[in-house]
């Protein structure tokens, strides 16, 4: 039997997606006291400006979180798996959210030199999650919500993202490159129908089990085509994903050409951007 994965937000197949409920998780809140020229301190300078390119350029993968005593967040590492960690990336007026394994999964957002507030109302699907997961998320949401400061620091090999609330509550994340600024291109998006059973196969002067491939194509309206009755061996890694002889998937991968690869090595790598369609193989 089918077991249709439940997708947040706009999708690019519409025949895999599901109508997206909205829920405010936030209170409405009291605005900061506002500032006066009577008020304002002529010593105060003005905030930097976040370079937001460079914010960008990377995934924020959350590595601690503090109160305003210093003490720990618990709440925002309960997850199950515990190698993966909360990630934040950022695009043009949205941050999007992974590794909170139920429901939210990206906010709108607008930037004001080095601060964001989000757009209400705040998108969300409405899994039944367990306690601590949904613990996890609706912390997360206060804390993006409440008009954090943001400040980048380090090298550009090891950039420090630093999350900082009015009520002095700290997120910290450290920055990975992403793909595009890994590899220096835009992804081309395919769409792959993976086979339960894999095959041995030649690869060079050595043998290896080949994941069995068949490419997917979805119309405007965002329904499947029919795909190819041949299976074709697939030598390359996808980052992210991890094969189940039990199951047959439909994965959406972002393909990146890779320049001046070693002799041995795939001019493509392939990063696996959302599990489609999933069943337990008959």
């Amino acid at each position: 039997m089918k077991n249709y994965l439940v997708l947040a937000l706009t999708l690019t197949i519409a025949a895999c997606s599901q109508p997206a409920p909205t829920t405010d998780y936030t209170r409405t809140m009291p605005d900061s006291i506002a500032t006066d020229s009577n008020m304002t301190d002529p010593n105060t300078t003005a905030p930097t400006a976040l370079d937001q390119q460079q914010l960008r350029a990377y995934s924020w993968q959350l590595v601690n979180a503090t109160d305003a005593k210093g003490h720990s967040i618990d709440a925002l590492f309960k997850a199950p798996e515990p190698n993966k960690p909360i990630i934040l990336t950022f695009t043009p007026n949205h941050v999007a959210i992974k590794n909170l394994l139920c429901n939210i999964h990206g906010l709108n957002i607008d930037f004001q030199n080095n601060q964001f507030s989000v757009k209400q109302p705040i998108v969300a699907t409405m899994m039944g999650c367990p306690a601590e997961i949904e613990k996890m998320e609706q912390t997360l949401v206060r804390l993006l919500s409440s008009k954090p400061s943001l400040d980048i620091s380090g090298s550009t090999e090891q950039p420090v993202l630093t999350l900082m609330t009015a009520k002095q509550e700290k997120l910290v994340f450290k920055g990975v490159p992403t793909p595009e600024t890994k590899y220096g291109v835009q992804a081309e998006t395919i769409f792959l129908e993976v086979a339960p059973h894999t095959k041995t196969c030649n690869a060079g002067v050595r043998q290896m089990q080949c994941l069995q491939v068949r490419p997917v194509t979805y119309d405007q309206q965002g329904l499947k085509s029919d795909a190819s009755n041949d299976w074709q061996n697939f030598y390359d890694p996808i980052e992210g994903y991890t094969h189940d002889s039990n199951q047959r998937v439909i994965l959406r991968v972002k393909k990146y050409a890779v320049s001046n690869p070693p002799a041995d090595a795939s001019s493509y790598a392939y990063i696996l951007d959302m599990v489609v369609e999933q069943e337990i193989a008959k």
